[in-house]
């Protein structure tokens, strides 16, 4: 089972996703899935090798929808080739991960928020159900959808110069326009998750700053399966 973070850039994902981290860390034994990459380019580049080790991996394992996976790629209209190659080794590192998970994950960042990505920048955006029908085998169970206040969502992203996003300290009417335009995107997303994983559960998060971790752990239990147990996560803490 996969419980992945979904939301805007800045809305503060990663930090909730680490502190959730800190208050239910699983006993010894348990590894994450993902390490956040530092902001050193040499990080970078790693961090980018092991995507694309992990992109070749789900290559290898399922040739048949990777190659279905790149012509929606295609068909999205990325700005440039290189655009599409990153998207679609980011996507195809997105599933490997899901692929090879065990027991329960929470992950930052998964499937879901990496077809975002790839229609975001795209010029043909109409392509979401057909997306999610192609990787319903390696979507997350439970969504956490993280949101902020628009204004507080714009001040973060204007003072963060770590690269996070291709937003990150851009003039503030620009990046509300790419906040409504994300916004729009991956409410669509979002819903059409709903009608394919017809099970799956979710969670709205309003980070306001002061937001407790303690309350999604409360709500962990509620939102695993019977079977699964709080011990069994495996907290990932990762930014995209």
């Amino acid at each position: 089972m996969t419980i992945e973070f979904i939301g805007l850039p800045g809305v503060g994902k990663s930090y909730i996703c680490r502190r959730l981290f800190e208050v239910c860390e699983p006993p010894g034994g348990a590894e994450a899935i993902h390490v956040a990459p530092a902001a050193e380019d040499q990080r970078r580049v790693a961090h980018l090798a092991a995507k694309l080790h992990r992109a070749t991996l789900f290559l290898l394992r399922h040739p048949l929808v990777t190659g279905r996976i790149l012509h929606c790629v295609g068909r999205s209209a990325q700005k440039s080739s290189l655009e599409a190659v990153f998207k679609a080794v980011n996507l195809l590192s997105e599933l490997q991960a899901v692929d090879r998970t065990q027991g329960v994950s929470v992950i930052d960042q998964g499937v879901l928020q990496a077809i975002w990505s790839v229609l975001l920048r795209g010029r043909n955006c109409q392509d979401e159900r057909r997306f999610l029908e192609l990787v319903r085998p390696w979507l997350p169970s439970v969504v956490i959808f993280v949101v902020a206040e628009r204004e507080e969502n714009i001040r973060r992203l204007r003072t963060r110069l770590n690269g996070q996003s291709r937003i990150d300290g851009l003039p503030a009417g620009e990046i509300e326009a790419e906040l409504i335009r994300g916004t729009n995107l991956l409410e669509q997303i979002f819903k059409e998750w709903k009608e394919v994983v017809s099970d799956g559960r979710e969670l709205r998060v309003v980070n306001q700053g002061d937001f407790s971790p303690s309350m999604v752990a409360s709500l962990l239990p509620e939102l695993l399966s019977r079977e699964a147990t709080l011990h069994q996560a495996v907290f990932a803490d990762r930014r995209g």
